[in-house]
């Protein structure tokens, strides 16, 4: 029977996302698996587009609001599934950051 421990879901502010969310939060509660929400980052934003460009201090500015936009929209989504259930986790990264490094560690399956 399919029993997951960890769910992953990946999340990206949208409708689906929040859909997947809420059907992640469902199959959670029934198998008392741990949630993580995972949101990637670009690493950085364009600076310039056709024949102008951004300061890079405002490029700056606009990379911090960015990540800390981010981080209070998936705080908020971690606090809203710790309400009804007992865990759940929020993890950011930038692109193709391993799983591994947040501690996120799976063994392989045997095939029978």
């Amino acid at each position: 029977m399919f029993a997951p421990k960890h769910i992953l879901v990946p999340t990206d502010f949208s409708q689906y996302s929040d859909a997947a969310l809420k059907k992640a939060v469902e199959i959670a509660e029934q198998h008392g698996s741990k949630i993580y929400i995972l949101h990637v980052i670009a690493e950085h934003i364009q600076q310039c587009a056709a024949d102008y460009c951004l300061s890079t201090e405002m490029v700056k500015q606009l990379e911090k609001g960015s990540l800390k936009a981010a981080k209070d929209k998936l705080k908020k989504e971690a606090d809203a599934i710790v309400k009804s259930r007992k865990s759940a986790l929020f993890l950011m990264s930038k692109p193709a950051t391993p799983l591994r490094s947040f501690g996120v560690n799976r063994k392989p399956r045997r095939s029978t």
